[in-house]
Parts: structure tokens; sequence; C-alpha cells
């Protein structure tokens, strides 16, 4: 697949925009796939999940 996205990019002179319903705190992840895989770089949207920082932080109170 990022053979067709690179053909895209050069053929067609596109950008990209990665959307995501992942959280943002998983930014660094998606990016290091994107990057690895050697998809083109493009923008990222990612969703702000307030509730997934609430349960790391008790995963971490709990835990530690």
């Amino acid at each position: 697949m990022p053979e067709v996205y690179r053909g895209w990019q050069t053929k067609n002179k596109c950008s990209f925009h990665y959307l995501s319903a992942m959280p943002d705190q998983l930014y660094n992840v998606t990016k290091e796939f994107i990057d690895e895989h050697k998809f083109p770089d493009g923008t990222f949207h990612m969703r702000y999940d307030f509730i997934f920082l609430f349960i790391i932080l008790l995963l971490f109170l709990f835990f530690f």
C-alpha cells in the first residue's frame, strides 16, 4: 500500500492527511509506523481523548 500512496504522490503531486480514530496520545506510534513502512509524509488528525488519559492515570496510580 505504501507504494500506491507514493505513486499517487509522484504522479498527481498530491499531499496526504492521515485521519485516525486513535487518541492523539498515540501519535508517536502512528508516525513511527508511517515512517517505517515508507508512507508519504503528511499531516495527522487524531482525536483528543480525555478518557484515555484518565484511564492511564488511574492505571499508573493503581500499579505504581
